[in-house]
C-alpha cells in the first residue's frame, strides 16, 4: 500500500460518525446561539471543503473550525472556493479536531490531509501546508 493510501486511510477514519454538513448548514448555525454542535465543531482541527461537482477538495486548519469555514463562503477565505460556492457549485464540509487525531499539531494535521486529498496537486489548495 502507497503512502498516501496508508495516510488516507488513517484520515478517513478519524473523522467517521462526524457530522457531513453542506455550506447552507454552515450558515444557518452560524445565525443561531451556540449549540452543542456549534461548540464541538468550533475547536482546533482540519477542515476538507468538497467540491461534489468537480471532485476537488479544500484542506485548511483552523483554531475554531467552524469560524474558520463561515469566512470561506461569505468571500473571507479561499477565492476559488467561494466562486464555485456563488456559482452554484455544491460542497460537503468535513471537520477533523486535532484531539484523538493522533497528530501532534495542526500543521502537521493539514500537511498530510493535503497529501492524502490531494488538495494541492489536484484541489484548491494554493500550498503543500504549514511547517513547523
Amino acid at each position: 500500500m502507497t503512502n498516501r493510501k496508508i495516510v488516507r486511510k488513517k484520515l478517513t477514519k478519524v473523522p467517521s460518525g462526524e457530522l457531513l454538513l453542506n455550506p447552507k448548514e454552515i450558515l444557518n448555525l452560524s445565525t443561531k446561539q451556540k449549540n452543542d454542535t456549534w461548540n464541538r465543531l468550533n475547536q482546533p482541527g482540519v477542515y476538507l471543503l468538497f467540491n461534489t461537482q468537480n471532485k476537488t477538495y479544500y484542506i485548511g486548519q483552523a483554531t475554531r473550525m467552524l469560524d474558520r469555514v463561515c469566512q470561506h463562503f461569505l468571500g473571507k477565505g479561499n477565492q476559488d472556493v467561494y466562486a464555485d460556492y456563488r456559482y452554484g457549485k455544491p460542497f460537503d464540509i468535513q471537520f477533523i479536531p486535532l484531539l484523538n487525531s493522533g497528530y501532534l499539531t495542526l500543521n502537521e494535521l493539514e500537511r498530510e490531509a493535503i497529501k492524502a486529498y490531494q488538495g494541492y496537486s489536484r484541489g484548491y489548495n494554493r500550498n503543500r501546508g504549514m511547517k513547523g
